[in-house]
């Protein structure tokens, strides 16, 4: 387990800091699991003084993720965000990623996504990347919202990789 507390690294934050543990373990060689859990705080929020009629939310959400990977060809990812101030989950996202592995060392790689945003959307989506031989490969990728059916992001891709460099076409 490790425990410490860190300089804040979003970008849209000034003047905080953020206490973060880490919990790993290993099952067996194969089998690991990562959850770090992290609690963000804003000094300055927390020191203003030129809004005294608004209530001060020095706690940015609470984050906790987990990174699980029972199989060789098989991840688990999961995020969440809980804010304080409103008692709710602001922020979720649920992830598992499969991979079939190849010829030459290579695995083709299938993801299945989930993500759910506070008055934004969910979102459902995959990635699929195939390798064909001689160095090419093609995927797709998809996202779609649920609850309208919109399509919000769609992809399509050619890969080559050679030794030390590759191309892509989407």
């Amino acid at each position: 387990i490790t425990i410490g507390i860190a300089p804040l690294n979003h970008k849209t934050i000034n003047n905080a800091v953020e206490f973060q543990t880490i919990i790993k373990f290993t099952l067996r060689p194969v089998f690991k699991i990562n959850c770090p859990l992290s609690q963000p705080y804003k000094i300055d929020e927390a020191r203003r003084d030129h809004d005294p009629e608004r209530e001060k939310e020095p706690f940015e959400p609470l984050v906790a993720e987990l990174n699980a990977f029972p199989f060789p060809w098989l991840d688990v990812f999961a995020e969440t965000r809980w804010d304080h101030y409103e008692s709710d989950i602001v922020y979720a996202d649920v992830s598992a990623g499969f991979s079939l592995e190849r010829s030459g060392g290579r695995w083709d790689r299938f993801v299945l996504e989930y993500q759910y945003e506070e008055d934004e959307s969910q979102f459902l989506g995959y990635r699929v990347n195939i390798n064909l031989p001689g160095g090419f490969s093609a995927g797709t990728a998809l996202r779609k919202e649920l609850e309208r059916g919109h399509t919000l992001d769609s992809a399509y891709w050619l890969d080559y990789w050679a030794q030390c460099w590759g191309l892509r076409l989407s």
